[in-house]
């Protein structure tokens, strides 16, 4: 049982870095393609 428990919330945990780190990358890429737009304009 704690097994189990214990794999559960290593899945949440896992899950909500993932997200945060997929978040960051995405707000620093749409960062710098706004930057880069706007230095063409």
């Amino acid at each position: 049982m704690t097994i189990i428990v214990t794999f559960f919330i290593g899945c949440i945990v896992g899950a909500a870095f993932t997200a945060t780190l997929f978040a960051i990358v995405i707000s620093l890429i749409n960062n710098n393609g706004e930057e880069k737009y706007e230095e063409d304009i």
